[in-house]
């Protein structure tokens, strides 16, 4: 089932153990790249939901992906959050 609200559990463990050094922004996003395979799949009505973002080798490319992108998007919508807020 794409777009499961279990993952975040998992995240939030993984952020009350490692605290600092994880971040749940990055982890979160990382779940949203994972699952566009499967929206596109659902939209167009693909036969299989989890073919190249749910392997070993396309979820390797995604973590790459957000170890590259993620902190810098983070702080660009958190920077947005605390700006809208004030």
């Amino acid at each position: 089932m794409p777009f499961t609200p279990l993952h975040l559990g998992v995240g939030a463990c993984c952020k009350a153990v490692a605290q600092q050094r994880f971040s749940f922004m990055i982890f979160g996003g990382t779940q949203i790249l994972m699952d566009i395979e499967p929206l596109l799949g659902l939209i167009y009505g693909w036969q299989y939901l989890h073919i190249y973002t749910h392997n070993l080798l396309g979820a390797t490319l995604i973590g790459g992906i957000a170890f590259l992108i993620g902190k810098p998007i983070s702080q660009w919508i958190l920077r947005a959050i605390l700006k809208y807020r004030d």
